[in-house]
């Protein structure tokens, strides 16, 4: 876009004599002036639907005061954090920052439908059935099976798309929360406590005395005790044998 600045200094023939032919105002001085203006004219953005070309450059704007905002929303719009770092300001208050290390929201983070991530999706879905306005969250990977999931459908409720791998869902009326992998529960965890479908494993673990530290409720084993730590740093252990 170019700039229009004035050719001839009309005011200045003012201060002329008069029959000094320079006081005079020509007509090639005047078109010239105007064919500028035209040049300037045709080269400058609208104010109604511009079409920029190019590169724009805006001010860095303040939180307070965004460089980019929209008609009677001074406070609500795009302005610089500092060096190649981008901000986006709502009211005043910066609810997202932009910069090479990543993206940084403050406050909640909603979707109405899909978040592309690497290997895969995840899709907050409403569905509605016996109790409309369940629903639920689900990780996927390329083949559409699930590897997470949050659920409060109706319990034992599986998710489209292919057997879910590890999953967790809750119960709309028990208010319990399983654990699913490649398809069977293999865990419930509600209100009255944990229950546990096949074995459970726990590492094993010698104390060094009766007093070693510890936090009670533990459970731990060696080839010769079973130990249980009933008390902070006070162990108890019961031997075991074959048969």
């Amino acid at each position: 876009m170019s700039d229009y600045t004035k050719i001839v200094d009309y005011a200045a023939k003012d201060a002329l004599i008069t029959g000094n032919p320079v006081k005079l105002v020509k007509g090639t001085e005047l078109g010239a002036e105007y064919d500028a203006i035209a040049v300037a004219i045709a080269t400058k953005a609208n104010t109604a639907s511009p079409a920029f070309t190019g590169v724009s450059s805006f001010a860095v704007g303040a939180v307070g005061a965004p460089s980019i905002y929209m008609t009677g929303y001074a406070t609500t719009g795009w302005y610089n954090i500092g060096a190649n770092n981008w901000g986006f300001a709502v009211s005043g208050a910066k609810v997202l920052d932009i910069a090479s290390t990543g993206l940084s929201v403050t406050g909640a983070l909603s979707a109405s439908w899909i978040f592309s991530l690497t290997g895969g999706s995840v899709n907050p879905i409403v569905v509605s059935g016996a109790t409309t306005g369940e629903s639920y969250g689900k990780f996927t990977n390329t083949s559409g099976q699930t590897i997470f999931g949050v659920n409060n459908s109706v319990a034992g409720t599986l998710y489209s798309g292919g057997t879910a791998y590890a999953s967790f869902f809750g119960s709309n009326v028990a208010k319990n929360v399983d654990l699913i992998v490649n398809g069977v529960t293999v865990a419930s965890l509600s209100s009255t406590g944990l229950a546990v479908t096949g074995d459970v494993s726990v590492s094993t673990k010698t104390p060094a005395s009766a007093s070693a530290t510890g936090v009670a409720g533990t459970i731990t084993w060696d080839a010769n005790y079973l130990y249980v730590c009933t008390a902070t740093n006070t162990w108890k252990r019961v031997a075991i044998a074959t048969w």
